[in-house]
């Protein structure tokens, strides 16, 4: 499973449809407008445009906790977030991974204005939003794949994390 950072984490819901234009979300106290249905453009782009859409039948989704590593998908506690491309994710941990810290060895800026890091001996490159630390902690895949588990100044022992 690829995942599009940022997640947004989902409050409880019951039922999603699809009114004209509009994705929306039946939670217990109100309906909301989570999406529009064509997706051309990034989801925050499209926020943007619902925010300014005076259409609307309902009031849009509100988004609170923005998630950005996997480590803060873990510590939320939540099983449910949208993804940056506006894709509702079910998150269920299934296998454990071993999880090493290894040092950053270059940083870089985008185009876009975030933060690019390579991580020391494994070419593997992440976007982050900021780059300004020592080390990486990385979940180490079996098929030679690393996913970004989070970022800390201090050195952190290897150990084993589900996911």
């Amino acid at each position: 499973m690829k995942i599009n950072f940022p997640l947004y984490v989902m409050r409880a819901w019951t039922l999603q449809f699809v009114e004209g234009k509009y994705l929306v979300l039946q939670t217990n106290r109100a309906r909301y407008v989570l999406d529009y249905v064509e997706k051309e453009l990034t989801y925050s782009r499209r926020r943007l445009q619902l925010l300014a859409d005076v259409d609307k039948p309902y009031n849009l989704y509100p988004l609170q906790l923005r998630i950005e590593t996997v480590s803060q998908i873990v510590a939320s506690g939540k099983k449910e977030f949208i993804d940056a491309d506006g894709n509702l994710i079910k998150w269920k941990p299934t296998t454990f991974h071993p999880l090493v810290c290894i040092p950053i060895s270059s940083r870089w800026v985008t185009p876009s204005g975030s933060m690019g890091i390579e991580i020391k001996g494994t070419g593997s490159k992440f976007i982050v939003t900021n780059g300004h630390y020592k080390y990486a902690q990385v979940i180490q895949i079996k098929n030679g794949q690393n996913i970004l588990y989070d970022l800390c100044d201090d050195y952190r022992e290897p150990t084993k994390r589900k996911i």
